[in-house]
C-alpha cells in the first residue's frame, strides 16, 4: 500500500483530489515510517522465490512459493478493483523473460539471474494450473 501511495499517479491524483494536494504522499511517507522495517508480504516472497537460483524452477518448495505469490497478488487486486483478465500470469511470466527492463529491475534487485527464474517459476505455476 506505501507503493500505491507514493508512487502510482493515478492513485496520487485521486487521493490529492479528494482530500488535497499532498495527502498521497503524506499518507504514503506516514504508512512507510509507522511500518518500520517491514516488508510488504510479495517483497518478501519474492525474496524467498529468488534466494536460491540454483533451484529447479519447476520444484515443489518453488511452486509453492509461486503459489503464495499468486494468492497475495490476486488479494491485492481484487483489494484494489484490479481486473488480471485471462492469462495474467503467463503474460506475466513472459514479462520477466523478455522484459529488457523487468529483466533489468529484476535481477538488479534479486540477483543475476533472478528474472529468469522467476519468470520459469510463473510460467510453470501458470501452464501446471490452467484448468484449476
Amino acid at each position: 500500500m506505501v507503493q500505491i501511495y507514493l508512487v502510482f499517479p493515478e492513485w496520487i491524483e485521486k487521493i490529492d483530489k479528494k482530500y488535497e494536494n499532498g495527502a498521497s504522499k503524506f499518507i504514503g511517507e506516514t504508512l512507510k515510517n509507522y511500518l518500520g522495517d517491514n516488508k510488504p508480504k510479495l517483497v518478501t516472497l519474492f525474496e524467498k522465490l529468488t534466494s536460491d537460483l540454483s533451484k529447479d524452477p519447476s520444484s515443489k518448495d518453488i511452486q509453492e512459493i509461486a503459489h503464495e505469490i499468486v494468492n497475495e497478488t490476486e488479494k491485492q487486486n481484487e483489494t484494489l478493483k484490479v481486473d488480471e483478465g485471462e492469462n495474467h500470469w503467463e503474460y506475466t511470466a513472459e514479462l520477466y523473460l523478455s522484459d529488457p527492463i523487468f529483466i533489468k529491475v529484476n535481477d538488479k534487485k534479486y540477483g543475476s539471474g533472478a528474472s529468469k527464474f522467476i519468470g520459469e517459476a510463473l510460467k510453470f505455476y501458470s501452464e501446471s494450473n490452467l484448468n484449476s
